[in-house]
């Protein structure tokens, strides 16, 4: 007997129900009356029940998290995590939720998804990010989910659930945060235990040992494979000089790579200063990091290039150092902040990369820049990444701009060639990387940012540098005064950019941004557009934003995930029916100028838009002179409507997405009264023309075509209903050849569906200022106009050559039916033409046959053909014509 039931399970239970007496005599109550075989059949599918419930189950600890990196070796931090198969079965993860927040599902931190058939292998591991990895194979590349998924430098916490709602908690925690252990930028922390659960214990955690990569993001790290092994390793390694710098002229500061012992470090012969100086005073072990020496000298060191010798160190295990050596650079002369600042920047030059910095002397002097020092880490000392130094004895002039660069560069002459101090000096191309100037002594910033990235605006263009604007050289750093270069300067390594050579003067956006228009979405959800790209952080807080009468905050204020001049406001409670104001101050556009009582209106009404309710009524598409374009609405309803936001456009798909057509929006707080004809226009000018019209005056993409095109009317950009129009049916071209005559609906028609019969050439005579418009009624009613309700009639049929005839009509036809071949027909065996043209006076069609007409009389029926107005043609219209013998012809004289 074959099996009702054909289940297979990826893992099998053994599943042992124990029931006692009184839930039995419970059961025997509840089943009185039914039959064993029923009863039996019950409890099986009781048993099935629990099994394929168990069997599909993941629990807690069955994946955990395995290492974490979260401060890679670059400025802006690329992060991962790698979790881990504790079982050994393959787990399906497809949908697995990764999260830094304090709260489930969602909160003020975010998560990343997993996307679709992503297996985790039996006892495997897999590394999950939110963007692909440099230098790392295999990665799970999740969708960022709630908000910016980015794990905290000083601990964070991790939560691994099965969802991103609704799910059940893997491993890690809403509250406790992995430790911060890892020592330096490029080093993952990982779990000692790989099978533990999650914990924020640092001695469940080390700092990975495993060299993965020498340069890059990931240096110490084991992605997609086993952790290194905790505990302690023997240390036969020497200690190694790392960096030095100058604090003072009388004390500079020695950094090894790793904890020194005390007695050692502290030996002051075992340093010496060359040029005379000899032995620091004293030499003293920093009391915090233990991997710093403080030297101190008995008199100031002169201006002057000098080397530190280093030996006989230890390091705690006993190993000295191999003897070592570094420059560094006294200066005496004061430079002050701006006096020197960065002008260009070639961070990314074709092949690979041999960078370089350009900086100008913004004063009236020449300046020493010896020992000046070029950095690209966020802080100072910088421990990690690069520093250059420029080269004892080198000055600027007053006004120069100089090339800084590691090496001599290709096609660019005059450059000076610094020293490495530490570190791999490499400028990060996406999205750019900070840059600082510092004094030799002291580290004292002179221009740069420590924070503030240089912007990639070169993106792919290899070879190409950015530049500060000439008008703005010496202001303090800002990205937005940068350009990229299209100056055309070499062939090979350097095609565009001005080594040595002043920048261009740009324009500087010193405007805040301003509110263009208000959409109300509902009584509890506005967007507000501005004229101008906005900083994230300014415009989704909610404190900068008011709405009047009773200055009401806003519940959320979300930028516009692709729009970034858009901005989406809701509020908790319902507004009710009335005019509003919006206040906004603080918003800032990419430039950071902020919005002061900055204002709109904007009409909370319970009014629903409906199709027709608002109607195009005049067009004015090809007027005298320079197009100055309008279009004319009309109210067909008894009441006011607010129109705010509404769009005109004349692309043919919704909402409109395209760059050859345009798009035209209602500003914020237009309204249109009953019965009311409102000029929608883009130049001001027409003010001058049309006086008396009421204007609505709004920047557009739109450009009406003078042979006719589609127009459709939207009651938003996105979202809306189609109010009036139409995507695909032109508007027709009834004034060919009659600049500044308009088209308008017929009178009796306003308010119909959009239909090209319903138009006429305006005839009403308009007298204006500018002589732009000859017939029109801006803002004032149409004439009424009779409709044509007669079909077209076929006049007559004549060869137009030996293999086409021409059938003549009364009126102008609709071109689809006239060309269409099967609604003609002649006889004596010639039937359908192979083609139908309609002729440019719109009244004749030619058709098309492949042979010869004879002498003979023919006769063409014509079926279908349609008028402009699509009225139909009388069935089986004919007409007849002859084709005369030439014996036929008898001549006379």
């Amino acid at each position: 007997m074959k099996s009702r039931f054909d289940l297979t399970f990826p893992e099998y239970y053994l599943i042992i129900i124990v029931l006692d007496d009184s839930y039995l005599k419970d059961m025997n109550k509840r089943l009185r009356g039914v039959s064993m075989k029923s009863a039996s059949r019950f409890f099986l599918l009781l048993c099935l029940g629990i099994l394929v419930s168990a069997a599909w189950a993941q629990n807690p600890g069955d994946v955990v998290i395995n290492e974490v990196m979260y401060d890679d070796f670059e400025t802006t931090d690329v992060e991962w995590v790698e979790i881990h198969n504790t079982t050994a079965s393959p787990i399906d993860i497809s949908g697995w939720y990764l999260m830094d927040n304090g709260t489930y599902p969602t909160g003020t931190e975010g998560g990343i998804e997993v996307p679709a058939s992503t297996t985790l292998p039996a006892n495997g591991y897999l590394v999950l990010c939110k963007a692909a990895l440099d230098g790392i194979d295999g990665e799970i590349v999740c969708t960022e989910f709630d908000s910016a998924w980015i794990l905290g430098n000083g601990g964070d916490n991790l939560a691994l659930y099965t969802s991103t709602s609704s799910g059940v908690l893997i491993d890690g925690s809403l509250t406790v945060q992995y430790p911060d252990i890892n020592g330096a930028g490029g080093t993952s922390i990982e779990k000692c235990d790989e099978s533990a659960p999650w914990s924020g214990d640092a001695e469940d955690w080390h700092a990975s040992t495993n060299e993965y990569a020498t340069t890059g993001r990931y240096l110490f790290c084991t992605p997609g494979f086993a952790n290194t092994t905790c505990g302690p390793i023997a240390d036969t390694d020497p200690p190694l000089l790392s960096f030095v710098w100058v604090n003072t002229t009388t004390q500079i500061d020695v950094r090894f790579n790793e904890v020194m012992d005390e007695t050692t470090t502290e030996t002051v012969t075992n340093y010496s200063v060359n040029n005379g100086v000899g032995n620091p005073s004293t030499a003293e072990l920093d009391g915090t990091d233990a991997r710093i020496v403080h030297l101190t000298f008995g008199s100031a060191l002169a201006a002057n290039a000098y080397e530190l010798t280093v030996s006989a160190v230890e390091d705690t295990a006993g190993n000295p150092i191999v003897t070592d050596f570094r420059p560094f650079v006294i200066s005496t002369v004061a430079i002050g902040t701006d006096d020197i600042v960065i002008s260009e920047v070639m961070y990314d030059n074709v092949d690979t990369d041999v960078e370089w910095v350009e900086i100008y002397n913004t004063t009236g002097s020449t300046i020493d820049i010896s020992g000046l020092l070029v950095s690209d880490y966020f802080d100072y000392p910088p421990f990690s990444e690069g520093v250059i130094q420029v080269p004892y004895g080198t000055s600027i002039a007053a006004g120069q701009y100089l090339v800084l660069g590691l090496e001599d560069l290709a096609d660019i002459t005059g450059e000076v060639i610094c020293g490495s101090l530490y570190g791999q000096f490499a400028l990060s191309n996406d999205p750019g990387d900070n840059l600082v100037l510092l004094h030799p002594v002291g580290g004292a910033l002179i221009h740069g940012s420590f924070t503030t990235l240089y912007p990639d605006l070169a993106t792919a263009n290899e070879g190409h540098s950015i530049e500060v604007c000439l008008n703005t050289l010496g202001n303090d750093w800002d990205t937005i005064e940068w350009y990229e270069s299209a100056a055309a300067y070499a062939s090979t390594a350097y095609p565009f950019c001005t080594p040595g050579s002043a920048p261009s003067p740009c324009d500087v956006d010193i405007t805040p941004p301003e509110i263009v228009t208000i959409s109300v979405l509902s009584n509890t959800a506005i967007d507000v557009l501005f004229n101008e790209d906005l900083e994230e952080t300014t415009a989704e807080t909610i404190g900068n934003y008011d709405v009047t009468p009773g200055n009401v905050t806003p519940a959320t204020a979300t930028l516009d995930g692709t729009n970034l001049a858009l901005v989406h406001l809701t509020f908790t409670s319902p507004f009710a029916d009335d005019t509003y104001t919006l206040t906004v101050n603080g918003v800032e556009d990419l430039a950071e100028n902020a919005c002061v009582d900055e204002t709109d209106q904007f009409i909370i009404s319970s009014y629903v838009p409906a199709f027709g309710d608002v109607v195009i009524s005049e067009i004015m598409y090809d007027n005298v002179g320079t197009d100055v374009e309008w279009i004319e609405v009309y109210n067909t309803t008894a009441s006011t409507i607010d129109i705010s936001g509404w769009i005109i456009q004349d692309g043919d798909t919704y909402p409109y997405e395209g760059t050859t057509e345009g798009i035209w929006t209602f500003p914020g707080g237009t309204t249109i009264d009953a019965g009311e004809y409102l000029v929608v226009a883009e130049n001001s000018a027409i003010l001058t023309d049309i006086p008396a019209a009421i204007i609505a005056i709004q920047t557009w993409d739109v450009a009406l075509s003078n042979s006719g095109e589609a127009l459709a009317m939207y009651s938003a950009a996105s979202g809306g209903i189609l109010i009036n129009g139409s995507l695909t049916t032109a508007y027709p071209d009834l004034s060919t050849g009659n600049a500044g005559n308009s088209i308008e609906v017929c009178l009796d028609d306003l308010g119909l569906d959009w239909d090209v019969v319903e138009w006429y050439e305006s005839d009403t005579p308009f007298s204006g200022t500018m002589g732009l418009y000859v017939h029109c009624t801006p803002g004032a009613a149409p004439h009424a106009c009779e409709e044509d309700l007669t079909p077209p009639v076929l006049l007559s049929a004549a060869l137009a050559n030996e293999t086409a005839v021409d059938a003549f009509f009364d009126e102008a036809l609709d071109d689809a039916t006239a060309e269409t071949a099967t609604n003609y027909s002649i006889d004596n065996g010639f039937g359908t033409p192979d083609s139908a043209v309609l002729l440019t006076n719109n009244t004749t069609v030619r058709l098309y046959y492949p042979t010869a007409f004879t002498p003979n009389t023919y006769t063409l029926t014509v079926n279908n053909v349609e008028d402009v107005a699509h009225n139909v043609i009388a069935a089986n219209s004919t007409a007849q014509f002859t084709l005369t013998a030439a014996e036929d012809i008898i001549i006379t004289e």
